[in-house]
């Protein structure tokens, strides 16, 4: 440090040079720029000139890990679920949904709902708070058993 507080500072000009990198593998890049688009196809965009800028494209024996992946089969998904309940009540699903920007005119920012899995019937109820929910729940409860003579045996949500 000089005496005015600074530091000096020597800069040594020296052999100044550019490096360049240049890709080996452009029919893979350009593969993959256009979507993964088979070789023959990649040829022909080049043979006719319709994109500028692609280069040479040559035949590879490399594969690309998404076009595999992409190829493989898998098991259709059931028509019907195996799973579902056989009578009225015996599963329930559940959400509670909110809060909602735009508030009801009767104030609720929030909504319950219920959906027997054996019947597909739905219900909702519209809350002004969240800790409205049990009481809710209590008082669907009695009017569905009431009004099914069936019990409600499992109630399904995602804990929210």
């Amino acid at each position: 440090m000089k005496g005015n507080r600074s530091f000096p500072l020597k800069l040594q000009t020296g052999l100044q040079f550019a490096l360049r990198a240049s890709v080996d593998k452009s029919t893979l890049i350009w593969h993959r720029r256009m979507g993964h688009l088979n070789i023959n196809s990649l040829k022909l965009l080049q043979e006719k000139e319709m994109v500028f800028g692609l280069p040479e494209i040559k035949n590879t024996n490399e594969v690309c890990e998404g076009c595999i992946l992409g190829k493989h089969c898998r098991d259709s998904f059931p028509r019907e679920s195996t799973n579902r309940a056989s009578t009225p009540l015996e599963l329930v699903h559940t959400d509670v949904c909110g809060p909602m920007q735009t508030i009801t005119k009767a104030g609720n920012r929030y909504f319950l709902t219920f959906i027997d899995d054996c019947t597909r019937m739905c219900w909702v109820y519209f809350l002004r708070y969240k800790s409205k929910v049990f009481s809710v729940f209590k008082k669907f409860k009695a009017t569905v058993e009431l009004q099914s003579g069936y019990k409600l045996k499992k109630l399904r949500s995602d804990r929210g």
